[in-house]
């Protein structure tokens, strides 16, 4: 695969407060199980919000779905059930729950995204002529982001100190492909840098904790 440019990619982040879904009808993937949110704009859901999901097998019927029945992707508005919804036409919709508007982080110069794993030390004692060599269990995920741009404004120190609802949800987009390839995740802002120079651009940076899981997408 050839190199990219950074320059063709770009971060986007939400904002608050939220916005209302009422009997938002999600699609289908195909496999009666995954069902996603069609609209872009609203594709960021609050983790926050109270969600109620309903099934149909029609499309018409609408009937509360048992909680523990499915997962909520909030980063990705998706719903995914344990077993796929019967019926000749499988739908499902969100009855009650709330979005997330989002917008392109302006001033954004660069981004730098570092998933970890924490390596627990399992090395025992090898005896007289064994393996000098330290081995590891994997343990917990994480991942922390680096932002950089031109500072523009109060925002992120105004978010710092907002705890502990500085949650945000950020997209970091590769440009590799039109249809948005990018990680993303909810994250919390743990430190705003502000750096001014008297030859250059003032300069914010911004580091954050990914809080929960981070997700990739290809497309």
């Amino acid at each position: 695969m050839t190199a990219l440019a950074g320059y063709v990619g770009s971060v986007l982040i939400t904002s608050t407060p939220n916005v209302a879904l009422t009997n938002e009808v999600l699609t289908d993937a195909g496999d009666h199980q995954t069902f996603n949110e069609p609209t872009a704009s609203k594709r960021y859901w609050d983790r926050t919000a109270s969600f109620t999901v309903q099934t149909a097998p029609d499309g018409v019927t609408w009937t509360t779905a048992t909680p523990g029945t499915y997962t909520i992707r909030y980063v990705t508005g998706q719903v995914v059930f344990n077993t796929p919804v019967s019926g000749a036409t499988p739908s499902c919709r969100i009855s009650s729950g709330a979005y997330l508007p989002y917008s392109t982080l302006g001033q954004g110069k660069d981004w730098e995204c570092i998933p970890a794993m924490d390596m627990l030390d399992s090395t025992t004692l090898q005896g007289y002529g064994g393996s000098h060599w330290k081995t590891y269990v994997p343990s917990l995920q994480g991942a922390s982001i680096k932002l950089t741009r031109f500072w523009a404004d109060s925002t992120f120190w105004t978010i710092l100190q907002n705890t502990p609802t500085n949650l945000l949800i950020v997209s970091l987009v590769t440009g590799r492909t039109s249809t948005g390839d990018r990680y993303e995740g909810y994250a919390r802002v743990k430190q705003d840098d502000i750096k001014l120079s008297v030859s250059a651009l003032v300069e914010e940076g911004l580091d954050m904790d990914i809080d929960g899981q981070l997700y990739y997408f290809a497309n």
